[in-house]
């Protein structure tokens, strides 16, 4: 048996099926995420893929900002004692 979690989209049945490999999160439901199987977060950052563009930079500068705001999520989390 499988437990599911509405994690991060509360407005969403737990019976609707998931959309493939793809998963799009928030920092938020995460973090929640990790606590749920038993993590505490010990660290977050914020990244994005290297390009030449305006838009990197903007989102170089909202990453380090907020992580919540980049391109790509990185944590850093340990088990529970």
């Amino acid at each position: 048996m499988s437990t599911k979690y509405n994690v991060g989209k509360p407005l969403r049945s737990t019976n609707e099926p998931l959309s493939g490999h793809l998963r799009l999160y928030t920092l938020r439901a995460l973090k929640e995420l990790l606590r749920l199987h038993g993590f505490n977060v010990v660290g977050v950052k914020g990244t994005s893929y290297p390009h030449n563009s305006l838009l990197h930079v903007i989102d170089k500068v909202a990453s380090a900002i907020s992580p919540g705001l980049a391109e790509i999520l990185a944590i850093a989390a340990k088990p529970m004692k």
